[in-house]
């Protein structure tokens, strides 16, 4: 289990994937991919998420999505 505390996707993640030095995971409307540098000193994240930016209220399914916008994560992290 992982679990983001703040940000563009918090949540807890229980389906995790592990393959050599990266974790893969979602949920919902974001994936996440995390890898660690062999030498262990950069941290790569890089994934997407959809997020709702406008609703629409419908008489057959009440309020529902209208427009979508998908963004970008992508982040290299050093240790200073």
């Amino acid at each position: 289990m992982l679990g983001i505390v703040g940000g563009t996707c918090p949540g807890r993640y229980e389906h995790v994937q592990r393959a050599g030095n990266t974790l893969s995971f979602g949920a919902k409307d974001c994936f996440l991919k995390v890898s660690l540098s062999k030498d262990g000193k950069t941290l790569t994240e890089q994934g997407f998420c959809m997020k709702v930016t406008k609703w629409a209220d419908t008489a057959y399914y009440g309020k529902a999505p209208n427009h979508l916008l998908q963004l970008g994560i992508n982040a290299m992290l050093h240790p200073q």
